[in-house]
């Protein structure tokens, strides 16, 4: 495994920053969606690859082709490392109860893509702990308690995000 303070940095140096998420919160401006991201000191990456990107289509696998779900992707990838361990946190908004899997199993693949080519150029031996994460409008706490619930999984690390503020460290677990 690489140095604990390596991580980040190498997997910066890895990713085109075309697609970094600086803003420092997770939006979805069709649906008026925004919860602020709360690092708590967490190092982290934060990833969109939208296929709107500052105002222009992008197309983000042109290597595949135009298929049903092929293009499918989640909105957000973030890289959270607490001490030796990598977290990959894959997290879609959606406005109601749309289904989200298609998704967030899209993101894991991607992200898995991601973390096998930095073990091989940087020929280390990561092994993210991959979380699915998915944020409903309707589950969004509009005032109240800051704090989500304990943040519990299902067997595939599937959970659903009730809260106000996205607390990384809640996630890592």
């Amino acid at each position: 495994m690489a140095k604990s303070s390596n991580i980040i940095s190498k997997l910066c140096t890895l990713l085109t920053s075309e697609f970094r998420n600086q803003k420092g919160y997770l939006e979805e401006p069709q649906e008026n969606m925004s919860i602020p991201i709360i690092n708590d000191g967490v190092s982290y990456l934060s990833y969109s690859y939208d296929k709107t990107i500052k105002g222009k289509t992008k197309d983000i696998l042109p290597f595949l082709a135009k298929n049903k779900d092929v293009h499918s992707m989640c909105d957000y990838i973030l890289f959270c490392q607490e001490k030796k361990r990598l977290f990959i946190l894959l997290i879609e908004l959606k406005k109601g109860n749309n289904e989200v899997m298609t998704q967030l199993k899209a993101g894991k693949c991607f992200a898995q893509f991601i973390i096998s080519t930095l073990n091989r150029v940087e020929k280390l031996n990561i092994k993210p702990e991959i979380r699915l994460i998915s944020i409903r409008n309707n589950n969004i706490v509009r005032k109240g308690a800051s704090h989500c619930k304990d943040v519990e999984y299902d067997k595939d690390y599937f959970h659903t995000f009730h809260g106000k503020n996205f607390f990384i460290k809640e996630f890592l677990h």
